[in-house]
């Protein structure tokens, strides 16, 4: 069955000029949209963010990705490679789950795209209450510079 071609929404190193958006988004999108969804909160886990769902409704910004579609089911392959995603009966064991859900464009348009929804229990690290990967990262090199 092919893979329907939803946008990929990014919130954490995947956002534009981020190191694994080098790697495995950079030249293969059409182009790249501001958005954010609702009823999630945002963690750092380490070098990375990741996101569950939340009972508030809080916001977690982030930008589209609309992959070029030729390239499409290689980027979300290895995009799933990176998040650990495991389609099928080893997805319980995924350290995310990849999920549709709703974005709320800059423009103010509401658009479906996947995102990853961490799927790990237990604690998380830092509670990110901005809901953004990009100003957490500066406020974190603020206070260690």
């Amino acid at each position: 069955m092919k893979q329907e071609q939803l946008p990929i929404f990014v919130y954490g190193t995947l956002l534009e000029g981020y190191g694994n958006w080098e790697y495995f988004l950079k030249g293969k999108t059409e182009r790249v949209v501001s958005g954010f969804i609702s009823g999630f909160d945002m963690y750092s886990v380490g070098a990375f963010p990741c996101i569950k769902h939340s009972s508030i409704d809080r916001k977690v910004y982030g930008e589209l990705m609309y992959v070029e579609p030729e390239l499409y089911d290689q980027v979300l392959s290895l995009v799933d490679s990176l998040e650990g995603y495991h389609n099928g009966r080893y997805s319980k064991q995924s350290m995310y789950l990849r999920k549709k859900v709703n974005v709320k464009t800059e423009c103010g348009d509401m658009v479906q795209a996947w995102v990853y929804v961490w799927n790990r229990p237990g604690a998380l690290g830092n509670h990110i209450k901005s809901g953004s990967w990009d100003e957490y990262c500066r406020d974190v090199h603020r206070y260690w510079d």
